[in-house]
């Protein structure tokens, strides 16, 4: 198997894609919304036994919009992808032109 441009040059490798990662935290959070949304109305239900009533307020302020920041994480996340990738492609470009056997060896010491 040839070796990526990456293993050649001895640079990191491109990370992983973050969207299933986002994808995750954005399911948990309208879970997380979803369950507090019952166990409010459960707390409806029983009135003033439930002592519990007063945090919901809490719990809906730091979930709302959550996942509008994590839409605009995602759009950065493929921002700066896009920006990378641009940047790999200049670099190989250079090299083809100053370097042409770079794909073959590397020819400058570490």
């Amino acid at each position: 198997m040839p070796k990526t441009s990456e293993q050649i040059l001895d640079i990191e490798q491109q990370p992983k894609e973050t969207c299933p990662d986002i994808d995750k935290v954005i399911k948990a959070v309208n879970e997380a919304y979803k369950r507090a949304g019952k166990a409010e109305d459960e707390c409806v239900k029983y009135g003033s036994d439930c002592e519990h009533e007063s945090i919901f307020s809490d719990i809906w302020y730091e979930l709302n919009g959550l996942d509008v920041e994590l839409e605009k994480l995602r759009s950065a996340n493929d921002s700066l992808r896009t920006w990378g990738l641009g940047w790999k492609i200049l670099a190989k470009e250079l090299l083809d032109y100053y370097e042409p056997n770079w794909r073959n060896e590397r020819l400058w010491n570490s």
